[in-house]
C-alpha cells in the first residue's frame, strides 16, 4: 500500500497525544482537490528547509511530534525494478520518528483534518547502501533523552544516527505480486 492509505496515526506531543493522517495538508489549503494534490507532496519534510517552506512552517511552529515505530520501509533499484527494504533498529527496539502537524478544515463539510510529514535528514550508513540511484534521506530518528528538545524547542541535536540500523529485503508493497501483509 502506499502512504495514502495508511490509517491515521497516533502522534505524541509535548502536552499529550493525537491521531494525524499521513500527509501534510497546510492550515491555509482553500479546498478539498488542493488538499488532495499536496498531500502526495508532504508525506516527508527535509530538516534542512522545514522552517523555510510555507507547507511547513506553522507546522514546525505549533505541531511538533514523535511517531513512535517498529521499523520503516524504503526502497532500492534494481535496473527497473523496485526492491523494497524494511529497515529497524538492530535490538528490535521502538524508533522515535520527528514528525510535524497540522490542522486543515474541509470548508465543504466542516471536518477538521489532522496530518502530518516525517522529517527527514541527509541518510548516512545503512540507507547508503540501498538509495544508490539518488540522494539518501532517513528519517530523523530521535533518542529518547533528545525527544523533549525536539518537541520543546524544535531542535535535533547532532543526529549521526547512533542507533544500529539493519534492513532486509521485503516481498513487493504493492501490485500483482504483492501477497499481502503476512508475517514472512
Amino acid at each position: 500500500t502506499s502512504g495514502f492509505q495508511h490509517p491515521p496515526m497516533l502522534l505524541e506531543f509535548k502536552n499529550g497525544f493525537d491521531i494525524a493522517n499521513w500527509g501534510l495538508i497546510p492550515n491555509w489549503i482553500k479546498d478539498e482537490r488542493a488538499a488532495k494534490d499536496i498531500r502526495t507532496k508532504t508525506i516527508n519534510a527535509r530538516l534542512e528547509t522545514l522552517q523555510e517552506k510555507p507547507s511547513f512552517q506553522t507546522a514546525f511552529e505549533k505541531g511538533r511530534a514523535v511517531l513512535s515505530v517498529d521499523g520503516f520501509f524504503d526502497f532500492s533499484k534494481d535496473r527497473q525494478k523496485t526492491i523494497p527494504h524494511f529497515l529497524y533498529q538492530k535490538d528490535r527496539a521502538s524508533l522515535f520518528l520527528a514528525c510535524v502537524k497540522d490542522e486543515w478544515v474541509n470548508e465543504t463539510s466542516g471536518e477538521l483534518v489532522s496530518s502530518f510529514s516525517i522529517v527527514t535528514q541527509k541518510g548516512v550508513g545503512i540507507i547508503e547502501s540501498i538509495h544508490t540511484d539518488k540522494e539518501p534521506r532517513l528519517p530523523v530518528i530521535l533518542t529518547e533523552a533528545s525527544i523533549s528538545v525536539w518537541l520543546e524547542e524544535g531542535v535535533v541535536s547532532e543526529n549521526k544516527i547512533a542507533l544500529e540500523l539493519i534492513s532486509h529485503k521485503v516481498n513487493p508493497l504493492s501490485g500483482k505480486s504483492y501477497i499481502g501483509n503476512v508475517p514472512e
